[in-house]
């Protein structure tokens, strides 16, 4: 049976459907419903003004009441960030997502990769992997490739890797074959109602295997009892020879990956351990690995200006990730911390710093304002300075004459500043390559 008679038993007795959010995914879900059901009425509904973009046969509905015709449609296909706390409890048996529809068709051949941090590289060394072996992988996801652009390359053979962000997650009644969920911390608490609920919301790769579909765990401590009914179920215990059948040990691993720190062999590991189970040609794949491109924005090497060292970690969100930043790069005697605050709790950050104190920790936004004051609080002996912004940060450093290596881990998301980490990651890498050391005092020293 091809793909299309799979999705005909979805929407072939479907009417009306309203695509709710028309961001990236959302304009796919419109591309692949024109293209493949251009009989069923389609209705847009954004708090944003679209109705001036070039779609055809389209009823807009848009500004503060934008949901108030939201009964009148026969599905609702939800884009990730929506919270349906806005809708009625009877709508909700309407609602779905691109990422329930592309599952409900294709989860056979999907590879689903899920956790707090190290999600993307895994699922992009997965992909890396499978292709370098020889085989055919799609990869698609929460790493800004919605699944619904791809559906015209999938063929039987085709291993799809699929990164499942805990909002596409949420509310999802149907898993992948294979699925990997690498840690849960803390994060996104301002869109899950508590840590709970974002929990299980991750947990939802597992909820709905199979019996005989495969599973990984790979977070520290007890496997949470998700579903009883799987049999093959694994937990990573991070030896490569046990975990996978290679005749390598972790120092020749470490060598081998271009890949920095311990968190990242980490993922190398997750994701061998998940092919070893696919049926690829593991050895063939592993060799392939020192020539792996890594993700920008993660531990990312900018190079040597003015003297120094400069790294880009802006995709790091959390504490955790800060702290397996500072872990994995030796020296770092300048970092900027700090952003919106989400709430998180930094004791953890804080209390490692307060060990392992950085010489000239940089501090901005409200985050920056809370692990300022607990670090005051400890006594802190690293030298602080609180800015308003990164072009503060540059001037300040500029003056200093002793910074050999400048982090940026900010352990706090960039949204009250920027689009997203990645805006915040651009501009900060712009600055660095374009950093030239001043002399003179600090103009902020005193203000």
């Amino acid at each position: 049976m091809n793909w299309k008679t799979k999705a005909d038993r979805y929407f072939d007795s479907i009417n009306s459907i309203l695509i709710w959010g028309f961001g990236k995914e959302g304009k796919s879900t419109y591309t692949f419903l024109k293209k493949y059901y251009p009989t069923i009425k389609i209705g847009i509904a954004d708090t944003k003004n679209i109705s001036g973009e070039n779609l055809n046969e389209v009823s807009f509905h848009c500004g503060d009441n934008y949901l108030k015709d939201i009964k009148d449609y026969d599905l609702i296909i939800k884009s990730p960030g929506i919270n349906l706390s806005q809708i009625s409890y009877y709508l909700l048996n309407r609602v779905t997502s691109q990422t329930e529809l592309f599952l409900n068709i294709f989860r056979d051949q999907v590879i689903g990769i899920s956790g707090t941090k190290g999600k993307s590289t895994t699922a992009t060394l997965i992909h890396y992997f499978i292709n370098q072996s020889g085989n055919d992988a799609l990869l698609m996801g929460n790493l800004g490739y919605p699944a619904f652009d791809f559906v015209d390359k999938i063929t039987d053979n085709t291993f799809i890797v699929y990164e499942l962000s805990a909002h596409q997650l949420k509310g999802i009644n149907v898993s992948p074959h294979w699925s990997l969920l690498l840690n849960i911390f803390p994060e996104h608490l301002d869109f899950f109602e508590n840590f709970d609920s974002y929990k299980a919301a991750k947990l939802n790769i597992f909820r709905f295997q199979k019996k005989d579909d495969i599973a990984f765990c790979a977070f520290e401590g007890e496997i949470p009892d998700f579903n009883v009914e799987i049999k093959n179920l694994y937990q990573l215990n991070w030896d490569i020879k046990y975990l996978t059948g290679l005749e390598i040990s972790l120092d020749e691993l470490m060598a081998e990956s271009p890949l920095k720190g311990l968190h990242n062999i980490k993922n190398v590991i997750a994701a061998l351990s998940v092919l070893s189970k696919t049926g690829i040609d593991l050895s063939k794949a592993y060799k392939s690995l020192p020539k792996f491109k890594p993700l920008p924005h993660r531990l990312e090497y900018i190079g040597n200006y003015g003297g120094i060292n400069f790294y880009n970690d802006s995709i790091s969100t959390i504490p955790q990730s800060t702290i397996e930043a500072l872990k994995s790069i030796k020296n770092v005697n300048m970092i900027i911390l700090g952003g919106f605050d989400r709430g998180l709790n930094y004791n953890e950050l804080t209390g490692f710093l307060i060990k392992n104190p950085v010489k000239y920790t940089f501090l901005m936004g409200n985050a920056g304002k809370r692990i300022h004051e607990s670090l005051n609080e400890n006594h802190y002996s690293g030298k602080m300075f609180f800015i308003k912004d990164l072009e503060e940060a540059f001037i300040i450093l500029s003056t200093l004459n002793d910074v050999k290596t400048c982090l940026l881990s900010p352990a706090a998301a960039s949204y009250d500043q920027f689009k997203n980490f990645e805006h915040r990651g651009d501009l900060f890498k712009s600055k660095a390559m374009h950093f030239n050391k001043k002399s003179g005092k600090n103009p902020l020293k005193n203000r």
